[in-house]
């Protein structure tokens, strides 16, 4: 997904002036969560098959903690985008 989609993504973030080391740390928390959400779920699949002992309504509700979570880090960076930024700018790399 990231590699057909970024290359094409990626000029136009620039060229709106979004920082480059920001708009990656987004496009990784997306794509995490695209794992543990359906039609893809990739990671909640697995998870059926490794324990099909489970349900898999039980796993879903297992991992609405995470999405959740996940869900509130994407409003905080997309807000404050000096939070995904601080660690780049601390130590010299940004």
């Amino acid at each position: 997904m990231l590699i057909l989609t970024v290359p094409f993504v990626f000029p136009v973030i620039i060229d709106l002036g979004y920082d480059p080391v920001w708009f990656g740390i987004y496009a990784v928390i997306m794509s995490e969560l695209a794992l543990i959400t359906p039609p893809v779920g990739i990671n909640v699949y697995v998870m059926a098959k490794v324990a099909p002992d489970v349900p898999l309504n039980t796993i879903f509700r297992g991992v609405a903690p995470f999405f959740i979570a996940t869900l509130g880090l994407v409003v905080l960076i997309t807000l404050f985008p000096q939070i995904a930024l601080w660690l780049p700018h601390s130590a010299g790399m940004h």
